[in-house]
């Protein structure tokens, strides 16, 4: 096997872990989607570790650095809590580890456009089969704790880690569209993006719903960048600069301390009125974030770890940063951000592929996800492989080096055809 055929290998295999596990969480089968989650750690292990033949990159001594700074940190304020260090107490900063590694990895990797194949069969499947689910099973895909509710669920816990894992399938798909396809293909995931648009608005989960829309948006401006110079006299940029690298990497932490300075006051609520909605209300983060900040106030260098999950090492605040900061501390939240910030702003490239810009502007709404969930960093099933993905997929190569996908696929569905008449006819 070649090497790059290696990089994609392993690649391939964490996102059909991803599938596996969302496959899973719909059918029920909740061995295959823990065995599918566990495998994740040692895959991205060793994507990250093959992928450093190339030599060791400033990214690589950062993800180092911070994940060493957070375990340290975790031990302090374990020891000054007098806790018990269980099993799973160090499972998120495991969490963390493997985001940040896999981050420093997917800026490395160089694999060609088989991944973006790869990928986006695995996504038409699992669309395919929740809306199969839906129809066969309506009440348990709305299960939420063993009640039937309004929101989509698809087996999972609770909505608002499905619709992580949708609006990703969803920049996934809406990106693909603007590729050159067939009719037959295009008609097909128009009704795939139909889906996926009717499944997150039925979980009801704002975070992914902004993102989506964030990101169709930023996504048209892109693939019309000729009509909008037009209407306008404004030219679309194709590349990310390095303020806004940052601001984008920092935003969650930003947001969360506005947030919270103004989020009682009147004209919030009346300028934000259109998302509130019931058991939905402006100030549905203060419960948690209220918490987390005193939590960073007190100990803003090593952070509250055990305080935060009450001993257990498991908690999850909503926002990544404000969970890194009040978990860690606030150096390991400035070494996180300062990781996506470069990762966000590649050294001020220009992209010549329309496309491979748009998976890039994905990659950032993934990010600012985290301004109201801290899955991607925290746990969240793997969903760090889904959001870190469209950073390896925007440094894929122009073309395949062989025929793959969907392509693949039609022809053999040709051939079986073919092969079925033939031997009716005999």
């Amino acid at each position: 096997m070649k090497k790059k055929q290696i990089e994609l290998f392993l690649m391939q295999a964490l996102v059909a872990c991803v599938a596996c596990i969302i496959m899973a969480q719909m059918l029920g089968i909740s061995i295959i989607s823990t065995v599918a989650f566990y495998m994740t750690f040692p895959l991205t292990v060793a994507l990250w570790v093959w992928t450093m033949r190339r030599g060791v990159t400033k990214l690589d001594y950062l993800a180092v650095a911070a994940v060493a700074l957070a375990a340290i940190c975790v031990l302090l304020d374990l020891w000054r809590s007098v806790g018990a260090l269980t099993g799973k107490y160090p499972r998120k900063v495991i969490m963390l580890g493997m985001a940040l590694i896999f981050m420093s990895a997917a800026d490395r990797c160089r694999v060609d456009d088989r991944l973006t194949e790869f990928t986006q069969v695995l996504v038409d499947i699992l669309t395919v089969l929740s809306g199969v689910m839906l129809l066969i099973a309506h009440d348990r895909m709305h299960l939420i704790n063993g009640v039937v509710s309004r929101y989509i669920t698809l087996g999972f816990s609770n909505p608002n880690s499905l619709s992580l894992f949708v609006t990703c399938m969803y920049m996934l798909t809406f990106s693909y569209m603007f590729r050159k396809q067939s009719a037959k293909q295009r008609y097909f995931h128009i009704a795939v993006l139909t889906a996926q648009i009717f499944i997150l608005l039925g979980t009801h989960c704002r975070t992914g719903q902004m993102a989506a829309l964030l990101f169709t948006a930023a996504g048209l401006c892109i693939r019309y960048r000729d009509k909008v110079k037009k209407l306008t006299g404004l030219r679309v940029p194709m590349k990310i600069n390095r303020w806004v690298a940052v601001s984008i990497a920092l935003f969650p932490m930003v947001f969360a301390m506005v947030y919270m300075s103004v989020v009682d006051a009147q004209w919030v609520e009346k300028l934000f009125s259109f998302i509130i909605s019931e058991g939905k209300g402006i100030d549905s983060r203060v419960e948690q974030w209220t918490p987390a900040f005193e939590a960073i106030t007190s100990s803003p260098l090593i952070g509250a770890y055990h305080a935060i999950s009450k001993g257990t090492g498991s908690s999850q605040l909503h926002n990544t940063h404000v969970d890194t900061a009040a978990s860690y501390g606030v150096p390991v939240m400035l070494l996180v951000s300062g990781i996506m910030a470069i990762c966000i702003y590649q050294k001020g490239k220009r992209y010549e592929n329309g496309l491979r810009f748009m998976y890039m502007l994905a990659f950032c709404c993934a990010m600012l996800m985290g301004t109201f969930e801290a899955a991607v960093f925290s746990g969240g099933l793997g969903i760090y492989v889904f959001a870190i993905l469209f950073l390896a997929l925007s440094k894929c190569d122009e073309a395949p080096t062989e025929d793959c996908g969907w392509n693949r696929i039609e022809r053999t569905g040709k051939d079986l055809v073919q092969f079925v008449g033939t031997r009716l006819k005999k």
